[in-house]
């Protein structure tokens, strides 16, 4: 056997380049690092208190002065919603959900539900999103012992459509799996998290 043959690398005779194999990393083959996505998603599981997922959508647009019927709808003042309104809103609807399955020990010593809340849709500055979804809420919730799924359901359905921007189309089921379900919250990108409701102390 030749010397030439004796080296790792060998020279093309089509065109005259060494070519040489890729460098071993060591792994075994298929592996891949974890997705943003995927890490968040065994990351929330790893605590294993969420066990309900509640889509819920938003009104997109409310009349703020109704008090005319005679006028015509066009005519009436319309605010659009944004960000700061449906954060706002999931927080209304937190509080009220907080106090109706805990009562005074939400109000005295602070017991409330975890969470884990992602906004998708609409048009958002603080979002690297430009989609035509229309805005709408993806909450991983901790189920109290106390309640049954059909009460707390019915709790968050109630709670959800009495806010200001609550809209009564909503999908409400026990989580099959939670890491699938909190990797879905931040599978566009990190910043649909909404940080200032989610709670998982």
């Amino acid at each position: 056997m030749r010397a030439s043959e004796n080296t790792i690398g060998h020279r093309s005779a089509a065109t005259g380049v060494s070519v040489s194999p890729a460098p071993s990393s060591g792994r075994k083959s298929g592996y891949r690092h974890p997705s943003l996505p995927d890490s968040f998603g065994t990351w929330i599981a790893a605590d294993g208190a969420l066990d309900v997922r509640a889509d819920l959508t938003f009104r997109q647009v409310i009349c703020v002065d109704s008090s005319d019927r005679h006028l015509e709808y066009r005519h009436r003042r319309k605010v659009w919603i944004n960000d700061r309104h449906a954060i706002d809103n999931i927080s209304k609807f937190l509080h009220r959900l907080n106090y109706d399955c805990y009562k005074s020990a939400y109000k005295r010593y602070g017991k409330r539900i975890k969470v884990s809340s992602a906004i998708e849709g609409g048009v958002s500055d603080l979002r690297e999103e430009w989609g035509t979804k229309r805005l709408h809420a993806h909450l991983l919730l901790e189920k109290p012992d106390h309640i049954d799924f059909d009460a707390f359901r019915a709790a968050i359905t109630k709670n959800w459509v009495s806010t200001k921007w609550g809209y009564n189309e909503l999908n409400i089921e026990m989580i099959k799996s939670l890491s699938g379900s909190a990797a879905y919250q931040v599978i566009e990108k990190m910043d649909a998290l909404d940080i200032k409701n989610t709670y998982l102390g």
